[in-house]
């Protein structure tokens, strides 16, 4: 039997995280949410976390500064992060530099192409 993939997701919004999580269960992962990047950082206590899914644009913490305190946990390093948002990547791509995102997808956001991104990653 194997192991079941564990993904984080993180978002603000009620409705997003909602959307992501049900397909994410549909299709067999188990899904940890938090509504920002502080509460995020409990799921990242040394367990195993396959993906992490996260917002960029949120308050107190944006998603590449949860991504930056990610990266700096030895067994975060190389999670693969897919960042979901409303903003055009180019006008946030100097804060993503150096943070090895594998995917910016924006939203709304087509639901198979977000299950593909993640089944390629997981």
């Amino acid at each position: 039997m194997t192991k079941q993939k564990k993904i984080v997701v993180v978002d603000d919004f009620t409705s997003i995280r909602s959307i992501i999580r049900e397909t994410l269960v549909k299709k067999g992962f188990l899904v940890l949410e938090a509504s920002s990047g502080e509460e995020a950082l409990k799921y990242f206590d040394g367990t195993q976390v396959d993906l992490l899914i996260t917002d960029f644009d949120m308050p107190d913490m944006n998603g590449a500064q949860l991504i930056g305190r990610v990266r700096e946990m030895t067994r975060y390093m190389f999670t693969p992060v897919v960042i979901v948002s409303g903003i055009k990547r180019d006008r946030v791509q100097d804060q993503l530099e150096d943070l090895n995102i594998a995917a910016y997808l924006q939203k709304p956001f087509e639901i198979t192409h977000f299950y593909k991104v993640v089944e390629r990653l997981t």
